[in-house]
């Protein structure tokens, strides 16, 4: 079940290059976090920005205690955006037919001065 799905689109530009959003996850009561973006925007940060932005909203708004994400260890760009995002590795699990990467946040004062701060800047300073 789908809880949330942004489409992702350049500042002034109506072209929709990708999505981003919560679901949970296949089989468990966990919320996963997934991005795809389309090719000629890869290598940006804008999956990592607009990831950012989706797990400030699933814990400030949402207030879900731990988000997920899973990745083929093949997929070097998803493991380097979970990797930005401060996620741990939790070891690994079949989902979607295949034996994957699984790795953890939980809502914490290390999310908060980690991530909240690198997505909205102005967060804390003061």
């Amino acid at each position: 079940m789908v809880l949330a799905k942004l489409a992702m689109r350049l500042r002034g530009c109506k072209e929709i290059i990708g999505e981003c959003g919560l679901k949970f996850l296949e089989d468990t009561g966990d919320v996963e976090i997934g991005w795809m973006l389309m090719p000629a925007y890869w290598g940006r940060g804008l999956a990592t920005e607009a990831a950012r932005a989706t797990l400030h909203h699933a814990f400030t708004s949402l207030q879900f205690d731990e988000i997920v994400a899973v990745a083929d260890e093949r997929n070097h760009a998803s493991l380097r955006i979970i990797d930005k995002l401060g996620m741990q590795f939790v070891g690994y699990a079949r989902h979607y037919g295949s034996l994957l990467r699984k790795y953890s946040i939980a809502r914490s004062r290390s999310f908060d001065r980690l991530v909240l701060r690198q997505a909205h800047p102005s967060a804390g300073s003061g």
